[in-house]
């Protein structure tokens, strides 16, 4: 008898196990639905001069890097592969027009911290850096990238296009700054109208800890900025060539002063 009663305990225990597991999926299916459908609807996303290419629920451990370029290293895969999920958004920014801005930007899908962090690039790097926006994203952070507006580590790009050394100089920066501040405001406005986010956070740019991201030309809260280019600082001689007019002296960063974003 105490047999039979110690099995229908454990069986029950068992079923209940199940039943909790079952629920507990099911919540956990619905939470991954809402993510994605938040972050697929930010590409409906109007800004000027702006085209949003492509806004998509990437699941944890799950980002690949794009090919083309120098692999990515063991360490920078076991960072990849230990990255929470995260909306990643990419566009196309076009502020002249000779303009071809390429940015993404990476959201937390959950334990964001409420800060935002851009990622810079060496020299005259003109790709997204991936495994810096992992990097600022396995800590919590809000992170964006650009290839500040052409292809390649050359500035062979700059030889008749002073559109694109302005893009270089300091546009693209300040350019992907407003879009990620847009994508994460309209990202947690979306999950609000979804239910995953509290009806405190009001306004739909509110964070947590009650900062707000505003469109202007300064940091945001939480924001690092990016390395300056050093064209726009004056400091290579590669940037000066490029940047001179015709028969002018280049500029320098002391004579051009910072730019702010």
């Amino acid at each position: 008898m105490k047999r039979v009663i110690a099995a229908t305990v454990g069986v029950g225990i068992a079923v209940v196990g199940i039943v909790l597991t079952h629920g507990d999926s099911q919540e956990l299916v619905a939470a991954q639905a809402a993510q994605a459908a938040a972050c697929e609807r930010v590409m409906a996303l109007s800004l000027p001069n702006t085209t949003i290419t492509g806004a998509e629920l990437v699941a944890a451990g799950g980002f690949t890097p794009p090919g083309g370029g120098r692999p990515p290293s063991a360490a920078q895969m076991r960072v990849y592969a230990d990255l929470p999920a995260f909306c990643r958004v990419s566009a196309t920014l076009t502020p002249s027009d000779d303009s071809d801005i390429k940015v993404e930007v990476w959201l937390p899908a959950e334990g964001w911290n409420g800060k935002y962090q851009a990622v810079g690039n060496g020299a005259f790097t003109g790709s997204i850096r991936h495994g810096n926006m992992a990097a600022a994203v396995a800590l919590g952070y809000a992170s964006s990238s650009t290839d500040t507006g052409h292809v390649g580590n050359t500035a062979s790009f700059g030889l008749g296009h002073p559109e694109k050394v302005i893009d270089f100089g300091y546009r693209s920066i300040h350019e992907m700054t407003v879009v990620s501040k847009a994508a994460g405001a309209a990202l947690l406005l979306l999950e609000r109208l979804l239910g995953r986010r509290p009806a405190g956070d009001e306004g739909g740019a509110a964070l947590p800890g009650g900062l707000r991201w505003h469109h202007r030309r300064r940091p945001g809260p939480g924001l690092d900025r990016p390395r300056g280019r050093l064209a726009a600082r004056g400091e290579a001689p590669g940037g000066r060539r490029v940047d001179a007019a015709p028969g002018r002296r280049p500029a320098t960063g002391a004579r051009r002063g910072a730019r702010r974003l």
